[in-house]
């Protein structure tokens, strides 16, 4: 058996009709995808990967056959395996868009938004034709009783990306910052 390596991830080795013979393998039947053979230039490949000083372990080989006419050569190539890629999903802000009929109603519930919450909200006032919007987001859920006394002004839902990006590119920003604490601080102190 000759064995060579020929660079970092390929190594050649030459077996002879004598060793295929003593491994009881013709030549006519040698293939990969027999179990037997499979399990037997595993072998091979072992005891060659120790004589060229190649580590095995956590690689993925593949190899190829190729018949001549006073045996086989084996070329096998050694790669690292490729580590699964995990990927974290991170939990978004909560965002709200709250619709409202007239600029009071969106003013009244700017007032209680910024009364009546515990965390610090962050929200965009918008109007889009004769609609005014609230584009809540925050760390934290708001809670139902919030949820309901905004119902009274106006209406309250959840909201994904697209609904977000479609306000904030076809409606007219109102209040550039954030206009929870600033405007409601102004009202509530009136």
């Amino acid at each position: 058996m000759f064995i060579e390596k020929l660079n970092t991830t390929h190594i050649l080795i030459m077996l002879k009709q004598e060793e295929l013979a003593a491994f009881k393998l013709e030549q006519s039947a040698i293939s990969l995808t027999n179990p037997k053979t499979r399990l037997l230039f595993r072998q091979i490949l072992a005891l060659a990967a120790a004589k060229s000083g190649v580590s095995l372990r956590c690689k993925t080989i593949s190899a190829e056959i190729l018949p001549y006419q006073n045996g086989c050569f084996l070329l096998a190539e050694i790669k690292p395996k490729n580590k699964r890629k995990t990927y974290r999903i991170k939990k978004t802000d909560s965002t709200y868009l709250a619709a409202f009929a007239n600029a009071a109603d969106m003013l009244d519930a700017v007032k209680i938004l910024y009364e009546n919450c515990a965390f610090p909200l962050n929200g965009s006032l918008y109007r889009k034709g004769k609609t005014y919007y609230i584009l809540i987001s925050s760390k934290a859920e708001i809670s139902q009783n919030l949820k309901l006394l905004l119902n009274e002004f106006g209406q309250v839902t959840s909201c994904g990306v697209i609904t977000i990006n479609r306000i904030k590119e076809t409606a007219v920003r109102l209040y550039d910052g954030n206009a929870i604490s600033s405007i409601g601080k102004a009202l509530s102190e009136n």
